[in-house]
């Protein structure tokens, strides 16, 4: 009878420890497991902010194959959760809705362009690997929001301004 429990708590105990730990880990395993995705790279792992950027590649999907990708997650009674994804497509905006917070995001393509403000606050900026692309992104709770690029003579362009 003993070996009998053995047998069957044995393989639940290898399928508990082999569930993912780490944000990171969760993400690979989601990748590993969509049939869609030809290949992809992980960019940059913001853990203060539960971020991962990455980019990808679909073979049926031309236009965003060129745009980075941001995903977000949360912690969940001790499991990360890969809650969404964004992508932040080159020299405009894109707003995830979905939530609490609102998740905004982009990528920058022009050394001229220093930084981003979504409503008043300065967004995070991570530069890619080819040193020319920047993705910024930032968390809000106002849908309605301006958003501006400020360039490195001081000057600004609008990315979106907020409808009154």
């Amino acid at each position: 009878m003993k070996n009998i429990i053995g047998i069957v708590l044995f393989p639940l105990l290898l399928v508990g420890c082999n569930s993912p730990e780490t944000m990171e880990e969760v993400f690979h395993d989601e990748m590993e497991d969509n049939k869609d995705i030809d290949e992809y790279k992980v960019v940059e792992k913001v853990e203060e902010d539960n971020i991962i950027i990455f980019t990808s590649h679909t073979e049926d999907d031309v236009y965003n194959n060129h745009h980075p990708k941001l995903a977000h997650f949360t912690r969940s009674d001790d499991k990360w959760l890969w809650k969404r994804t964004n992508v932040c497509p080159l020299d405009e905006w894109s707003g995830n809705l979905d939530g609490e917070s609102h998740l905004w995001c982009g990528t920058l393509t022009e050394p001229r362009h220093e930084k981003v403000i979504v409503g008043d606050a300065e967004t995070k900026m991570i530069e890619l690997d080819d040193g020319v692309k920047r993705v910024w992104y930032h968390f809000g709770k106002n849908i309605n929001i301006d958003i501006k690029v400020i360039l490195t003579d001081g000057t600004q362009e609008w990315l979106k301004e907020a409808e009154n």
